[in-house]
């Protein structure tokens, strides 16, 4: 499995998967053998795909400030007071460090989601989104 990390300053939780002979990034499900058992995400920003490493930083700069909305349901969940995840975060993320081993699966199952059904909600949130899918 290919992790997708989101640039926002917070933390990083999305995955996608590919297998050989795939059509594409799947947005859920895995991929088994050499049958594609995911739904392609349509990649709708191929310049910045094709950057590898800049990726994020392309999706930033053609869907500028949209991140926004994301970032804000991020870090008050993850680091804000009375966040569900802000115990678990505290001595690591929450302290500029690399999400530690309880931080990260809070995250990830906690504020991911919300996050994700607030950006969903807002346009230029979602074409963001969308667009660092593919990214390394």
């Amino acid at each position: 499995m290919r992790f997708v990390c989101l640039a926002f300053a917070f933390v990083s939780c999305a995955c996608g998967t590919t297998s050989p002979g795939d059509a594409g990034v799947d947005a859920s499900g895995s991929d088994v053998g050499s049958s594609d058992a995911g739904t392609d995400v349509i990649i709708t920003d191929k310049e910045c795909a094709q950057t590898g490493a800049a990726c994020q930083s392309c999706c930033s700069t053609i869907h500028p400030d949209a991140s926004t909305i994301f970032d804000l349901s991020m870090g008050s969940c993850s680091c804000g007071d009375a966040g569900a995840c802000e115990t678990a975060c505290a001595a690591s993320l929450c302290a500029g460090q690399t999400a530690s081993a309880t931080c990260d699966p809070c995250v990830s199952k906690k504020c991911y989601p919300n996050a994700k059904t607030s950006c969903d909600a807002d346009p230029g949130c979602k074409a963001w989104l969308a667009c660092l899918v593919p990214c390394p």
